[in-house]
């Protein structure tokens, strides 16, 4: 077929209107997912900042067993009995999970936004690729039929 045959320019405006229907229906569906990543990560995070205080060393504990320390090393100088050293409490296993769960659910969330992200620049690049001019409308659809084939079939 010649280049500036018909068949080529309605190729063209059926492949532009069907590429510009699917790729809208994904912008917008990325749009949905990019907010609810956003809400989900401000959720998680005001979870995270409560939970991450219990992995934290309980210093009033850490005091007494360096104040205990000190005077046990006296003792024998005074005389003094003293009582069972304080107990260091660390965070249990349960806390730890759970921390790690909720750290887990934010960076899931942050890769899906960055995911998300480079496919709508994905999409942004497709759509100039398919507005940019051709030689002929033949070429125009072999870049087409290319790049479709090479970014991953659009169906």
């Amino acid at each position: 077929m010649d280049d500036g045959a018909r068949v080529w320019k309605v190729y063209r405006k059926e492949a532009t209107a069907h590429d510009s229907a699917l790729l809208d229906g994904w912008n917008s569906t990325l749009d949905i997912l990019l907010i609810f990543a956003g809400l989900f990560s401000a959720v998680a995070t005001a979870f995270v900042v409560e939970s991450y205080q219990l992995l934290q060393p309980d210093n009033a504990a850490y005091t007494a067993a360096a104040l205990y320390i000190l005077v046990s090393a006296t003792k024998n100088s005074t005389g003094i009995s003293l009582p069972a050293p304080p107990d260091l409490q660390y965070a249990s296993a349960l806390t730890r999970w759970i921390n790690g769960l909720w750290f887990t659910s934010i960076s899931l969330s942050l890769i899906v936004a960055l995911l998300s992200i480079l496919v709508k620049q994905w999409i942004s690049e497709y759509r100039a690729r398919n507005l940019a001019s051709a030689r002929s409308p033949r070429d125009w659809a072999h870049r087409h039929e290319n790049a479709s084939y090479t970014c991953g079939k659009i169906q």
